[in-house]
């Protein structure tokens, strides 16, 4: 079911809440997420990558919304980070061992500036393999 509906009265809701109530609480524009939907979906698919051991991350340049990195950092999710910026919520809400930097396009040295901001967050870097520490 899509966490996005129409009521019997044809009101668009999101999680049982009126998307009108929620613009005349809230003003607009605003976003409006749906925390079951999110859930749902991140479930889903930590269980289809669970057999071969796998770790799902969020690429946090995805979305930046401080609600969502919190549940999917409760839901035992990882961030992936490409920012100090991004390194600060990422610690905000999820353990520095379950934080990431994606590959680069090409190899990382230990003269790069990823390299050297790897170093800095204490992050994994996944080509190499390798931590920093």
């Amino acid at each position: 079911m899509c966490a996005f509906y129409r009521d019997d009265s044809q009101q668009l809701c999101v999680d049982g809440l009126s998307l009108a109530d929620i613009t005349t609480t809230y003003g607009s524009p605003l976003y409006v997420y749906s925390g079951s939907g999110i859930t749902e979906a991140f479930t889903q698919f930590q269980a289809a990558v669970a057999p071969v051991s796998g770790k799902v991350h969020f690429a946090m340049k995805a979305n930046s919304a401080l609600g969502v990195l919190a549940l999917i950092g409760r839901l035992g999710g990882g961030m992936d980070i490409v920012s100090s910026g991004e390194l600060a919520r990422a610690r905000a809400n999820s353990p520095e061992d379950t934080i990431s930097i994606p590959p680069p396009s090409r190899p990382i040295s230990a003269r790069t500036p990823s390299a050297e901001f790897a170093f800095m967050a204490k992050c994994t870097l996944p080509d190499t393999g390798a931590t920093a520490a």
